[in-house]
């Protein structure tokens, strides 16, 4: 059970269903919001009833093609599977809202029914190099402000997959842009062509003006001698927003309530920010995982292409995000998993950690290879650590792994410190998460080095907290 005190306008009672969409699985979480209204605050009451997660296949990949691939089909069956297993219980046929979460800039085309064209291009898809070129000549040749920028982007997949198409099916007239959240809510309601605001801003979205620029609709969403082919962009959605009720088919199949109704959901990691409980401005979540990622909540967005950031839409305010290239893959570059578990228990000894506690941050970056973008600009940045020989004794290896969590520290410190610098606000609540959450070394440096008041995290399940999309950023 969690808690929050809010001030937005809420109600009570209601049972929101949040589904989280990965990449190895589907997980559903049914959750209880009550509000007490007796008390000024209107104390928000959170309770889990019940939660299931249901496998799925992994994507497709070919390394050497950068392809990550996947047949929408698998989606499908992993969500009449959840489904089936929520039906089981009392609480599916309670459920007033459903909202999701899945993967960002994973898309496919579809045909005006809404049948699959063609495969999807996961979030990690590195396939469309040369669309990503043109997009990146266009924007700095005109000066656009966008996070559509990049192979992995939403949009440099659908102009690939637009042109594949093209050459496959030269008699199509038109393609319906489809992101996996899409898939999910067309499966619920039978609604086509409608996204959240998230999830659109890799495909161009320009979330401060509310529409989609001129230059998109030029390129995607008109006629050209160069093409002929249509690439229908969706309605966008505020998340949390109603898109409609639940289909006839889906009241038959596994008992919803006909009231039911489906709400526009976020991306996989805002929606990992949101179950954190970080929600005010100044309210800040780290992740360290393979990479290590900030977001902040702040009064005003930041876009930079050179750094990489861009700012999602959270309610009345934004939230602001970049990640560096290191991170817990680095760690294990150098070492095996079991083996930075030994030298950290080592660390954490009191006569070794008197020895490094006392330290200011020394100038090391932890990369695995030449290239930055956040929070440093810089594409030929090299990685700066100690010489590390393949013979060093234990000790020598302690000292690294020290120096690498030490530069891992230094980067989030001034991640931060380039958001405010480019206008966010400055932190006032630091939430954290991710595996890095396991290493108490970092937490240590983190607490000693970072001016600002570190808090628990709600939770970690981002099932959990799509749902608070509804409970606390929806105002009917």
């Amino acid at each position: 059970m969690y808690h929050s005190n809010i001030n937005s306008h809420s109600y009570s009672p209601q049972i929101i269903l949040g589904v989280d969409i990965g990449t190895s699985g589907v997980r559903g979480c049914i959750v209880e919001v009550k509000t007490d209204q007796r008390v000024s605050d209107r104390k928000l009451t959170e309770t889990i009833l019940v939660e299931h997660t249901v496998p799925m296949v992994f994507p497709d990949k070919d390394p050497a093609s950068g392809a990550s691939t996947q047949d929408p089909a698998v989606w499908t069956h992993a969500f009449e599977q959840l489904f089936l297993e929520l039906a089981g219980s009392v609480f599916l046929k309670q459920v007033t809202h459903i909202v999701a979460d899945a993967t960002s800039s994973t898309v496919l085309l579809c045909d005006s029914d809404g049948k699959a064209l063609t495969n999807a291009l996961m979030y990690d898809d590195q396939q469309a190099k040369e669309p990503a070129k043109a997009v990146q000549e266009l924007v700095t040749q005109d000066g656009f402000e966008t996070a559509a920028t990049g192979a992995s982007s939403t949009l440099a997949k659908v102009l690939l997959l637009r042109g594949q198409l093209q050459e496959s099916k030269p008699s199509l007239k038109e393609a319906v842009i489809c992101h996996q959240i899409d898939w999910f809510n067309h499966w619920l309601t039978g609604k086509l062509a409608i996204t959240d605001e998230n999830s659109a801003l890799k495909l161009g979205y320009d979330s401060v003006n509310n529409q989609w620029p001129i230059w998109i609709i030029d390129l995607l969403a008109t006629k050209s001698n160069s093409t002929g082919l249509v690439t229908s962009l969706p309605t966008v959605l505020k998340p949390g927003t109603p898109i409609a009720a639940v289909s006839h088919e889906m009241v038959s199949r596994f008992g919803l309530s006909k009231s039911t109704v489906v709400h526009a959901g976020t991306t996989d990691s805002i929606a990992g920010f949101l179950a954190s409980g970080a929600s005010k401005i100044g309210d800040a979540v780290s992740s360290l995982g393979s990479t290590l990622a900030v977001k902040l909540v702040s009064k005003k967005p930041v876009f930079n292409i050179d750094y990489g950031i861009y700012s999602h839409r959270l309610g009345d305010n934004w939230l602001v995000g970049g990640a560096s290239n290191a991170g817990g893959a680095v760690l294990l570059h150098f070492f095996p998993l079991e083996k930075i578990k030994t030298l950290l228990a080592e660390l954490l000894k009191p006569g070794c950690i008197d020895r490094w506690q006392p330290r200011s941050l020394p100038d090391y970056y932890p990369l695995i290879k030449a290239g930055e973008r956040f929070p440093v600009a810089d594409a030929h940045l090299k990685p700066k650590l100690p010489v590390f020989e393949k013979d060093a004794d234990h000790k020598q290896q302690r000292e690294f792994l020290l120096a690498m969590i030490q530069g891992l520290t230094q980067i989030e410190k001034l991640g931060y410190q380039r958001l405010e610098e480019l206008g966010a606000n400055s932190v006032q609540r630091l939430f954290t998460v991710g595996g890095g959450t396991k290493n108490r070394v970092w937490q240590a440096l983190r607490q000693q080095h970072l001016n600002t008041q570190f808090t628990e995290p709600d939770s970690l399940d981002a099932a959990f907290g799509v749902t608070r999309l509804v409970s606390q950023f929806y105002k009917p």
